[in-house]
């Protein structure tokens, strides 16, 4: 895939999970009925350009359990030749104790590890890497008995999941590249009240710096610099 065209979006109504209007709707029903709204929006896109359906799949289990990507795609407008993957965010090895501290990233070589921090190659640990778009999303970890273990919302993602409360995490005001966001103050220190005020902006990478306990500069300091401009500080 050489190009990307994002030509429009679209997404069912809100309804209650259990008591709501599409409670006893299968999901591949329902994503066929998405993908033709946005062919029936779209007339100008032939049904035939459409080579592959990639869904997320959060929670793959009973009637979403299967590849609905590619039943979405049969059940729709599209033609049979089109084809559908389906993938989730599950854990295929790694266990995270309670009160543990973990870093799971797609670049786990580059980031800096806090104290007792485990740092997990997201590559090595899931099925899929999980990434969370700008424009806002809600991530949970789900244990395996279906118990909803932390939930944490950025940007724009919906404040209503389970697990969460107030206002989501800011979006960083800042151009600069490896900004994490870290649960506590990276010192060991990890408050859990399901609210954004649990998260810090941390530049976290190989050789950053994490100033943890009493870090004071007074006037009869002397500090030696280790690396600074070639021609010297200027005093004045």
């Amino acid at each position: 895939m050489k190009n990307v065209v994002i030509v429009d979006s679209v997404r069912t109504g809100l309804a209650k999970s259990h008591r709501g209007g599409f409670n006893m709707t299968r999901p591949d029903e329902m994503l066929a009925h998405i993908i033709d709204a946005m062919l029936d929006r779209n007339p100008n896109l032939p049904p035939e350009e459409v080579e592959d359906i990639i869904m997320g799949c959060g929670n793959p289990e009973g009637a979403q359990g299967h590849n609905v990507g590619r039943n979405a795609a049969v059940l729709s407008k599209l033609p049979i030749t089109t084809g559908g993957t389906t993938f989730d965010g599950t854990f295929t090895s790694g266990q995270i104790n309670a009160g543990s501290s973990v870093i799971i990233s797609p670049d786990a070589n580059s980031v800096k590890a806090m104290g007792a921090t485990m740092i997990l190659d997201a590559d090595e640990v899931m099925n899929f890497p999980v990434w969370m778009p700008n424009s806002g999303a809600t991530i949970q970890l789900v244990a395996p008995d279906g118990t909803i273990a932390d939930t944490f919302v950025y940007g724009n993602g919906p404040t209503s999941e389970d697990g969460w409360s107030g206002p989501s995490i800011g979006e960083p005001v800042t151009t600069v590249d490896r900004i994490l966001y870290l649960r506590g103050d990276g010192c060991g220190s990890m408050p859990d009240t399901d609210s954004s005020a649990d998260w810090e902006m941390r530049w976290s990478v190989a050789g950053a710096s994490h100033f943890c306990g009493i870090n004071t500069f007074t006037d009869d300091t002397s500090v030696t610099p280790l690396i600074g401009p070639s021609a010297g500080l200027d005093g004045r």
